[in-house]
């Protein structure tokens, strides 16, 4: 899929994987720096029909050339264990990351290029030094009913790193296709569109985008960012498109609790907010 095409996906019919989806994602950060990812594709398994299957590193291609959207070759793409920092032709596994039903920074856990990530859930991965690297993402696309898990079990496994009260789970678009972030957190309660589900009474209503500085530095630290917040408004208005905030930039202590401000935001950098762009949910 190139030049932002959509599959449209109406049923839960499940496909045989005689071939595989192919989708152009860019990666805008450098080697030092994380994109936060959802993949819309999982690992094929030839000639069985299937659910959905979990995402691996396998699944990152390197396109030919990604300015000719009429070239399909593309080869996996490889993985750099002995470095934290990727190269032109090598991604570093060290920085696949999940976060599940986490307290905080503590609960991040580290999938490298092997783990498998089930469906809807988000992973981070740094980028590459060539500047705009385009990933291509090719397995068995994603389809049907997806649940994640974002539960708070009455106990924060990490009180220092946060609110006590509440987790988070890294997610995002599970689908190679447009979902609509304000029917997703509000289930289009009241409006023409309801979609049956329960996140309204679940989630806190709110989604969260990570954006930083690029600083040359893989120590926690130095890193200087922080979170963008999305709300969706009046959930019987479509019309009403809801409201985006800023992200303010902050310093961040070794155990990932905030150390204190730092100057800008994201409204002094460009910023490409994209429909599959992953974010994280919090529940109360």
């Amino acid at each position: 899929m190139r030049s932002d095409a959509q599959l449209l996906q109406n049923t839960d019919t499940k496909n045989s994987d005689a071939g595989v989806l192919s989708i152009y994602q860019n990666q805008t950060t450098g080697i030092y720096d994380y994109n936060f990812w959802c993949s819309p594709v999982g690992v094929s398994i030839d000639g069985t029909l299937n659910a959905n299957v979990d995402f691996d590193g396998t699944n990152i291609h390197d396109p030919a050339d990604h300015t000719d959207l009429t070239n399909v070759t593309s080869v996996p793409y490889g993985f750099i264990g002995n470095s934290y920092n990727g190269t032109a032709t090598q991604l570093a596994t060290y920085w696949i990351f999940t976060l599940i039903s986490g307290g905080g920074y503590a609960d991040w856990s580290q999938e490298l290029n092997t783990g498998n990530i089930p469906s809807g859930y988000g992973f981070t991965l740094k980028g590459s030094p060539n500047v705009n690297n385009v990933l291509d993402l090719r397995g068995r696309p994603n389809t049907g009913d997806i649940s994640i898990d974002c539960t708070f079990t009455g106990v924060d496994s990490d009180p220092l790193s946060g609110p006590t009260t509440q987790v988070e789970t890294l997610t995002g678009n599970p689908y190679p296709s447009a979902l609509d972030l304000k029917l997703f957190l509000t289930d289009g309660n009241g409006s023409t569109s309801p979609t049956g589900t329960n996140n309204r009474n679940i989630l806190n209503g709110e989604a969260f985008f990570w954006e930083q500085i690029p600083v040359g530095s893989h120590n926690l630290a130095d890193y200087q960012g922080g979170y963008s917040v999305y709300t969706p408004g009046d959930p019987t208005n479509l019309a009403d498109n809801g409201s985006y905030a800023t992200a303010p930039f902050e310093n961040y202590n070794l155990d990932g609790s905030v150390n204190g401000p730092t100057a800008g935001n994201t409204q002094d950098f460009t910023t490409n907010m994209q429909d599959d762009m992953p974010l994280l949910d919090k529940v109360l």
